[in-house]
């Protein structure tokens, strides 16, 4: 049986607080956050509510007002060319971009509205530098804690043509990109209700070995709690950040639940059988590359509003300030260009407004102040 002093505890309620916190804001450690941009981050009044039935019924409502067939599934995206050079000596016909697709097709357009991760943008960022530092990719070790996939990723050809301009490129190396789990279990119904749990571990303590029955793995020891996604349900949810989230992901779903399962015991909570578990693995996703962005140590505010700035660029003083170029070929939208809520739903949702609205105002459909 452990001894916890006052000490003990205090510790391990503390690292409760900061493996919370670490899953809020995406980062892996909280010395990785810059403190002064987090000071500028604004929170929505209320809590987090779950929706009943998913993401996809926003999407489906918002979809609903678009003419049939504007929403086309299945075209993975491999490449975007824009013109930065004016369009008579260019490739194109008309349309100054053009976005190459996985199955072959190309679609040409006057804007394109780039939402991809920051995680495929941080991606981006280093083909273009391991490209210009003439670095072999192939056989290349990367570091142990990096996604599967990765390597093969920066194998693959620049998503943009011409690559990104590096003042863009340095903003989006520098921001911070967290991986951040969910792990729902469903247990058989259980005679009483479900509880919620917070975990304080004793960080001294001897780590179990994982070949036990009944360890509680290395991953499991990140936990800050875990609770029923409503009152009556018969579903834990729980959170993983950083390293603890990629082992998460590498290991099986049995390996996955028997390890929940024994945290809980470890605390004295018996549970009914697991029925079954639902996860996430956006780490090892090659779409996403990670979960949500934060304000890394070397990276401020000001990285942020960079990211969200269009291509060409057109600001006086700026390379691109000619008028033979078309204007607002790339915009870029996402959580990742929100100063005040970046990492939330609400940020991916305010930034599509954004950029609709610096369309319409180019077009002279609408007057902003």
């Amino acid at each position: 049986m452990q001894k916890w002093d006052l000490r003990a505890i205090q510790k391990g309620v503390f690292k409760m607080h900061e493996n919370l916190e670490r899953s809020i804001t995406g980062a892996g450690s909280l010395d990785d956050l810059n403190l002064n941009a987090y000071s500028e981050y604004k929170e929505f009044p209320g809590g987090n509510l779950p929706i009943a039935k998913g993401y996809s019924s926003i999407v489906q409502a918002l979809a609903s007002k678009l003419p049939n067939g504007m929403i086309q599934f299945g075209k993975k995206v491999v490449r975007v060319k824009w013109s930065c050079d004016g369009l008579e000596d260019s490739k194109f016909s008309e349309a100054p971009v053009q976005v190459h697709c996985e199955d072959g097709s190309i679609i040409e357009a006057d804007h394109v509205v780039v939402t991809v991760s920051l995680g495929v943008l941080k991606l981006e960022a280093e083909r273009v530098r391991r490209s210009a530092a003439g670095d072999s990719i192939l056989g290349q070790t990367l570091e142990k804690d990096a996604p599967s996939g990765v390597a093969e990723a920066l194998c693959t050809a620049a998503l943009f043509d011409p690559p990104l301009p590096s003042w863009k490129l340095d903003c989006i190396a520098r921001l911070g990109f967290g991986v951040v789990d969910k792990v729902f279990v469903e247990f058989e119904a259980p005679k009483e209700t479900l509880q919620p749990v917070r975990f304080v571990f004793d960080d001294t303590a001897a780590l179990d070995a994982t070949d036990s029955p009944d360890a509680v793995p290395h991953w499991a020891q990140k936990l800050f709690a875990v609770y029923p996604t409503h009152k009556m349900s018969c579903v834990l949810e729980s959170w993983y950040t950083g390293q603890e989230a990629l082992e998460v992901e590498a290991a099986s779903d049995d390996e996955v639940a028997r390890g929940i399962v024994n945290t809980l015991r470890r605390f004295g909570v018996n549970t009914p059988a697991v029925r079954r578990i639902r996860r996430s693995k956006w780490g090892t996703d090659p779409l996403f590359q990670g979960s949500y962005s934060y304000v890394a140590i070397d990276a401020s505010g000001d990285d942020i509003d960079t990211n969200a700035k269009s291509l060409p660029l057109q600001e006086e003083g700026s390379v691109y300030k000619d008028s033979s170029i078309p204007p607002l070929q790339l915009l870029f939208a996402g959580e990742a260009t929100d100063r005040y809520y970046y990492g939330t739903t609400h940020a991916a949702y305010l930034s599509g407004l954004r950029e609709a609205e610096r369309l319409l105002q180019h077009y002279g459909y609408l007057e902003l102040p």
